[in-house]
Formats: C-alpha cells, structure tokens, sequence
C-alpha cells in the first residue's frame, strides 16, 4: 500500500499540526478497516482559513459563504 499525501499551508496556524503524517494514518487505517488497497494512492490537501475557503466557494461551487470543506475530484 503506496500513500502519498501532501500538504499546503495557506494559514499558518495549521503549520503546528503535523496534518500529513495524521492523515496518512487514518487513510490506512481506513484502508485496512474496509479492506481497500490503496495502491500509488495521492491525496493533496490545503490547510487554509476562512478567507481562502470562501474564494474557493465562490470559484468553483458558485457559492458566498464558507464551509469547512471543499473537494474538487481529479483523475489522472
């Protein structure tokens, strides 16, 4: 099992959080819970705040207020 997952920083904050490493093991724990293979398996992720959440909103669902989450698919 190949996990790869990176991490921008675009808030600071997040920076004292070690959120490759975190996420990295709830993928394989995840993984080997439903018994899925991750095979060559990326996962990028920003770590950012209000302010860049409600750009990416408006950008790509059309929407002014923030969340706590965006996912935009892609597939290589």
């Amino acid at each position: 099992m190949t996990i790869k997952v990176s991490v921008s920083y675009n808030d600071q904050r997040w920076k004292r959080f070690n959120l490759a490493r975190y996420i990295t093991l709830l993928l394989s724990k995840v993984a080997q819970i439903h018994q899925i293979r991750l095979n060559n398996f990326s996962l990028s992720v920003l770590a950012c705040g209000d302010v860049k959440i409600k750009e990416l909103n408006k950008e790509y669902r059309k929407k002014k207020q923030r969340n706590e989450r965006l996912s935009v698919a892609g597939y290589a």
